[in-house]
């Protein structure tokens, strides 16, 4: 074993892992939950372990399946950030993989970044400064994965406790990094649509609406329930309803970007939204373009990109927060 491999390698059996607990009576579900976490640790030890870009890309599109492809490249994400927080070089290896090599992946690879933020103990202190180096229309991604960082692996602080984010992620920030709490749910409380509800409603109203855009984003994304459960979820969503749905396109677009599809994304992009993967992802590269044409600066795609973006699908989508389109699928 390399000395370098030996001191950043990353196993499931690793303290950072081993208190990860999804519980759940439901075995499959549970499998299929921690076989996520498993292709996000093999992600990173593949960045690790490989001699450029080219073969990185490479190993993770022969040695995984389509669904857990994109979060093998959210561990790159963490392992490209890792590196550029504790060697920093003039340019980011994380900025340049998700421009060259993993392009198609380049979303969830900067939000596996956000894992690095995390871990090393001047990341959150630096992420402004490291924000500036990434595209601004893409560095929402970065909280969104701290977030998501913190909810799993602190839950009793972050879930239990409704625990805000530090004061040293800024106001336009902040609503993503809950986006990524809401996310980390879905593992916490093992995809069980009662049990995140009754997480949600524990948290002050204002926050709520990115906890269920977040479920939106896992449900679709990472999946692992049937469609009854999708549609529960639907159901008890209620008053926060368009913002469930406005978090189905962003897994959609991933997916389609990535080249990487999921039984999971395509249900319920057609059950919840009446629209194939592919119609929703194009849905969110119009907007995302038109946004990076009419917000000038970096600074104003930085602090109102996300929420645009996240605005418009809600009102695209509007319509089926009252009724579901209906569509059967077999």
């Amino acid at each position: 074993m390399s000395i370098k491999k030996k001191i950043f390698g990353l196993s499931h059996t690793d303290r950072m892992f081993r208190n990860l607990d999804v519980s759940s009576d439901d075995i499959k579900k549970k499998e299929h939950l921690m076989q996520i976490v498993k292709s996000l640790i093999k992600g990173y030890n593949f960045a690790l372990e490989a001699k450029n870009g080219v073969q990185l890309v490479n190993r993770i599109e022969n040695e995984l399946n389509d669904h857990q492809k994109g979060f093998a490249f959210e561990g790159t994400g963490m392992y490209f950030a890792l590196m550029d927080l504790i060697f920093p070089k003039k340019y980011s290896r994380l900025r340049k993989f998700t421009e060259q090599e993993g392009i198609s992946h380049d979303f969830i690879i900067t939000v596996g970044a956000g894992f690095a933020i995390a871990r090393v103990p001047w990341g959150l202190k630096r992420m402004q400064t490291y924000v500036s180096k990434l595209d601004p229309l893409m560095a929402w991604c970065l909280p969104d994965g701290y977030g998501f960082h913190q909810g799993i692996f602190y839950p009793k602080q972050y879930i239990e406790e409704c625990k805000e984010a530090p004061k040293l992620i800024p106001d336009y920030f902040r609503c993503v990094f809950d986006s990524g709490i809401g996310r980390s749910m879905w593992w916490v409380k093992a995809a069980n649509p009662i049990q995140i509800k009754k997480a949600i409603d524990r948290f002050p109203v204002d926050r709520q609406a990115e906890l269920w855009g977040g479920i939106g984003v896992a449900s679709t994304y990472a999946g692992g329930i049937s469609k009854n459960e999708l549609l529960q979820l639907w159901e008890i969503s209620g008053d926060f309803r368009a913002d469930f749905l406005s978090g189905i396109p962003s897994a959609a677009t991933m997916r389609q970007r990535g080249k990487n599809p999921s039984l999971w994304t395509d249900e319920a992009c057609l059950l919840l939204l009446g629209r194939s993967s592919k119609d929703v992802s194009d849905i969110v590269h119009e907007i995302i373009e038109d946004r990076d044409g009419k917000l000038k600066t970096d600074q104003e795609k930085l602090e109102k990109g996300y929420t645009e973006v996240r605005k418009e699908l809600k009102l695209i989508f509007e319509e089926h927060t009252s009724k579901i389109p209906g569509i059967i699928i077999n």
